[in-house]
């Protein structure tokens, strides 16, 4: 008999402990592993029942005491994730395998850098509405740098820097440096060759947001525009105001920060108000800010002081 499957929506609602796992790898290995985390999550909690229940009641003890790093340093929790990535390396590299066969042939045969933006979940979601949003950010905020070259700085960025080509045409200028890092190396490197093919000029490179040492890497760099896509919700999941430090760590003019605008399976929309704790943020800081939404996404565009 087929076991079924637990959802990240009952992740959420039953097992919070779990769920903080869950999203922990979800942002090691990227969203590409949602299907096969939810096959593994569900056999692990159906397996590991005293696992889980110490699981659950060190993340009641640290969520009250807000010290969600020493819940992710406890060894139960540090043991769970290794078999969890243990099972995961087994399964979702035969299909990784398959996706990476797919990319290469869309390599070989795209005519713009643009139609492999059909690559990646998050980016295949933007692709209607890539015009949109950077129509609104280069006749708006960007304008006013009055530049005629950029430098971008998009962190855990996936692939998102193939929309460079759609960035410049709303821009109206080819001088745009995009500057990218992800925890995946692999995805780095395919970018980078992609870059390389089409004559855009990037840097590309592998970086643990989550690390402090790991962020001396992009601590350095000075640019014009902050991307940070859909990526704050999961390192808080991690660690509680670490998008606080790394936006204000970070050597830029303007930030542009996404959020998704529906719950995973768009089971429930989730309306801009729901982050205050990064509008309560912006407004600490006096950093002016817009909010420009799509269909898939919430993005907020603020002046960094």
């Amino acid at each position: 008999m087929t076991q079924k499957l637990l959802s990240s929506k009952e992740f959420e609602e039953h097992y919070p402990g779990c769920f903080e796992i869950y999203n922990y790898l979800i942002l090691k290995r990227g969203d590409g592993i949602v299907k096969h985390l939810e096959t593994h999550m569900t056999r692990f909690i159906k397996r590991n029942s005293k696992f889980v229940k110490e699981i659950e009641e060190l993340f009641k003890e640290y969520k009250e005491k807000d010290s969600m790093h020493h819940f992710f340093r406890s060894k139960v929790v540090r043991t769970s994730i290794k078999e969890l990535q243990k099972e995961l390396h087994t399964t979702y590299s035969q299909f990784q395998s398959s996706q990476d066969s797919k990319k290469e042939q869309l390599f070989e045969h795209s005519e713009s850098i643009s139609d492999l933006l059909l690559i990646h979940k998050s980016t295949q979601e933007r692709v209607e509405s890539y015009d949109e949003i950077y129509s609104y950010l280069c006749s708006g905020v960007v304008s006013s740098l009055e530049k005629s070259s950029l430098t971008i700085l998009d962190i855990g960025c996936g692939m998102n820097p193939l929309s460079i080509q759609i960035f410049i045409e709303q821009f109206k200028s080819s001088n745009v440096k995009w500057i990218g890092c992800d925890v995946h190396q692999e995805d780095m490197n395919y970018i980078s060759k992609c870059y390389e093919k089409f004559k855009f000029e990037g840097e590309f490179f592998s970086c643990d947001l989550t690390r402090e040492d790991e962020r001396e890497k992009i601590n350095t760099k000075n640019v014009d525009i902050l991307f940070a896509f859909k990526v704050l919700d999961s390192l808080e999941h991690i660690q509680r105001n670490i998008s606080f430090d790394i936006l204000k760590e970070l050597n830029y003019k303007i930030g542009v920060i996404s959020f998704a605008t529906f719950s995973l399976g768009r089971r429930k929309r989730i309306p801009i108000t729901k982050r205050a704790w990064i509008l309560k943020f912006l407004e600490r800081e006096k950093w002016t800010y817009s909010i420009y939404e799509t269909d898939n996404e919430a993005y907020i565009v603020y002046k960094k002081k």
